[in-house]
């Protein structure tokens, strides 16, 4: 097979010369941005929305089911978001093409790989917290 003939799925950056500095630092903004809006994605809303739901709800029976209502569509909202912010990423810096039958596809933006990271880092963070860190409140919850 000939280096003409690219494989399915197969990555290919675009031919660019270096990015000017201001491109660069504007590049590397959008980055953390995207890295702390994970954070905030897997961390945060979670947290918020059970804090609000804590807030709204007296009745214990009600709070995870106000909490998973809060915390779905504020998890999309900025999923949307952090896809938006991915564009701009593409948009300075070009992106990595994704060629499919020698065809370009789609662009690949780091967002690929920060979010479902941020998941998993969160994870682990969940089962050490709870594992290691938190407490029983016993039988009729925290008094």
């Amino acid at each position: 097979m000939t280096s003409s003939h690219a494989r399915a799925g197969t990555h290919q950056r675009p031919p660019s010369p270096v990015l000017p500095w201001p491109r660069r630092l504007g590049a590397w903004f959008t980055v953390a941005v995207m890295l702390a809006g994970c954070g905030v994605l897997w961390v945060g809303i979670p947290i918020g929305g059970f804090w609000l739901a804590g807030e709204l709800t007296n009745n214990a029976g009600y709070h995870a089911p106000v909490a998973l209502m809060l915390i779905i569509p504020a998890m999309f909202a900025w999923a949307v978001l952090l896809a938006w912010f991915n564009d701009i990423w593409l948009s300075i810096t070009g992106g990595e093409i994704v060629l499919v039958r020698d065809v370009p596809v789609r662009r690949k933006g780091p967002l690929e790989v920060l979010l479902p990271a941020c998941g998993v880092i969160a994870l682990i963070a969940l089962v050490i917290w709870f594992f290691v860190a938190a407490e029983n409140p016993g039988p009729l919850g925290p008094a």
